[in-house]
């Protein structure tokens, strides 16, 4: 992002397409998760979640949580910038704007990082291929939010 676009963003309503990117990841990951709970409560795959995440055997405790969270809302408020400094790149129509950005979130960032877990960490692919689809969906439904908030 160019010195010259941060006068372009909105900083409230970057503020507020963080915590809609937020909302939307928490649920779109909640029901990923609950699809996804043969993978979480495998002995197997015990070693490969964080202490964070897994201090011990059980759900995730409210420190995971808030972390999730915390960094899903600085991920959007970083999109949502992002978005706005590149407004003028995107069609006018905030669904075709969002779905565009949305896209582009997940080919540049969704992707890329998917296939480094893959490549890097003892994940099973049906749980990686799993969180790509979750992320495609949050992407899209994120960009497009980001869109309809930035105006």
């Amino acid at each position: 992002m160019c010195l010259a676009c941060l006068d372009r963003i909105k900083w409230g309503k970057a503020v507020l397409g963080g915590i809609a990117f937020a909302v939307i990841s928490q649920v779109v990951y909640t029901i990923e998760s609950m699809l996804d709970l043969g993978y979480y409560t495998d002995p197997a795959n015990f070693a490969v979640w964080s202490k964070i995440m897994m201090p011990n055997q059980g759900p995730p405790g409210m420190e995971y949580f808030a972390l999730a969270i915390a960094l899903a809302f600085v991920t959007g408020l970083i999109f949502t910038a992002a978005f706005q400094a590149l407004r003028n790149s995107f069609e006018k129509d905030f669904l075709k704007a969002g779905t565009t950005f949305g896209a582009l979130l997940f080919f540049v960032a969704t992707l890329p990082g998917m296939a480094t877990i893959y490549l890097n960490l003892a994940v099973p692919a049906g749980l990686v291929a799993s969180w790509t689809v979750a992320g495609l969906v949050i992407d899209l439904l994120g960009g497009t939010a980001i869109a309809k908030i930035s105006g």
